[in-house]
Formats: C-alpha cells, sequence, structure tokens
C-alpha cells in the first residue's frame, strides 16, 4: 500500500523499517533507479543498489 511519503522522506524510510519488523538496517537492501532515492536509503542505514538493468540486478543479487 502507499505510504504517502516520498522515498527520500526520512519518515518513508522509518515506516517501512518499522512495517518490517525493524530488522538491523544493513540486512535490508533497497534497489532503485534514481540516485538520490539510494542517498536518503544509505544515509538512513539500508542497504542500496542500483538498478540499472534485469541482468546486472540477477548477478548482483546472487553475489549478495
Amino acid at each position: 500500500g502507499e505510504i504517502g511519503r516520498r522515498k527520500t522522506e526520512r519518515e518513508f524510510l522509518e515506516i517501512v523499517h518499522e512495517r518490517l519488523g525493524k530488522p538491523e538496517k544493513q540486512s535490508i537492501v533497497v534497489w532503485d533507479d534514481d540516485k538520490n532515492d539510494l542517498e536518503a536509503v544509505k544515509d538512513f542505514g539500508f542497504r542500496g543498489e542500483l538498478y540499472t538493468d534485469f541482468d546486472s540486478y540477477a548477478r548482483r543479487m546472487e553475489s549478495l
């Protein structure tokens, strides 16, 4: 569902973290094709990966 916040807002990331049951932040990997969104994700403590194409995504996921 919608959270009603922008992905770059700290409140959005806090809500996501809470809804996931507050696991260790570094255990959460967020994929996005927007570097600004990824900076916010990383600043919050989640792991951020830049999405460019499916093949690169699949290779990276295998290595995580």
